[in-house]
């Protein structure tokens, strides 16, 4: 599902992007919805899909997660 989320979301936008990419992207980010479309606005303003982008979409998920657990953990 998630695979197929992306694959539309860069059609809409007249982007090809390599399936494995996808794979990778969805694997890399877990599938969750919010970080993939964190990740095609990225791809999007770029004009591209690479591992730079997604492993730059992935790191800002763990850093916005880690200060989320740590502000919560603070309460």
């Amino acid at each position: 599902m998630p695979i197929d989320f992306l694959k539309k979301e860069f059609s809409q936008y007249g982007m090809k992007v390599n399936e494995d990419l996808i794979v990778y992207s969805v694997k890399r980010l877990e599938g969750i919805a919010g970080w993939l479309t964190e990740l095609g606005s990225r791809a999007v303003r770029r004009g591209d899909l690479n591992k730079e982008v997604v492993d730059g979409a992935a790191q800002m998920s763990t850093k916005v997660v880690i200060e989320d657990l740590t502000h919560f953990s603070q309460r």
